[in-house]
């Protein structure tokens, strides 16, 4: 599946994923707490104003993948995944790293993940108009859990991040992203979370 076939990109070539001279050469989709506006400017530089709400296609979210270094609780150890699907979708941030150090502090904090190559073709922005940072970055990566169990819950405090970034990007740019994140996110189970978290509301 293509949201953007048609188009031309470029491509990097070698392993380098950041110019020597500090311009953007490389860019990661958040899907998770990474959404969220106030984990971004506790990890990077990168100011939430180069930062591109967007779509992705043929990766399925799941909170099936184990925490590593958060506050947990009993089962409730799962923190969210990309799943290869191609038959699914996902709504997340383009982060452009304009500098060595955003990469080095981004790697840091995704442990419990690789980080997958992504075909621009596959990114659709929410706005026409950030369709030229998708262009501008030429390798997009995309981090796929490697610590994945299908036996865990999420980890509260990591849900309510996740949940409070998506209606952050609903409200800057007035589109449906907190309906498309909860839409496109299941647990380990195959649950949806909107379920979860009408259950969980229940038992408050």
């Amino acid at each position: 599946m293509s949201f953007r076939s048609g188009m031309q990109h470029r491509r990097q070539s070698g392993e380098a994923f950041l110019s020597m001279s500090g311009k953007t050469h490389g860019g990661v989709i958040g899907y998770g707490s990474l959404i969220n506006p106030e984990e971004i400017h506790r990890t990077l530089e990168t100011s939430v104003t180069d930062i591109a709400p967007v779509k992705c296609s043929g990766y399925r979210r799941v909170f099936n993948n184990e925490a590593t270094w958060r506050e947990m609780e009993g089962n409730k150890r799962a923190v969210l995944n990309a799943v290869p699907d191609e038959d699914s979708w996902l709504n997340g941030v383009l982060i452009p790293f304009g500098s060595q150090r955003d990469w080095e502090r981004y790697q840091g904090r995704e442990e419990g993940y690789d980080l997958h190559e992504v075909d621009p073709t596959r990114i659709e922005p929410y706005q026409e108009a950030n369709g030229t940072i998708i262009d501008s970055i030429p390798t997009i990566k995309i981090p796929v859990g490697s610590r994945v169990s299908e036996d865990i819950r999420p980890v509260p405090g990591y849900l309510t991040e996740c949940l409070d970034g998506a209606r952050y990007w609903n409200d800057r740019y007035a589109i449906p992203f907190f309906e498309d994140f909860v839409e496109t996110t299941e647990l380990a189970d195959g649950t949806p979370l909107s379920t979860y978290v009408d259950e969980a509301n229940q038992h408050r």
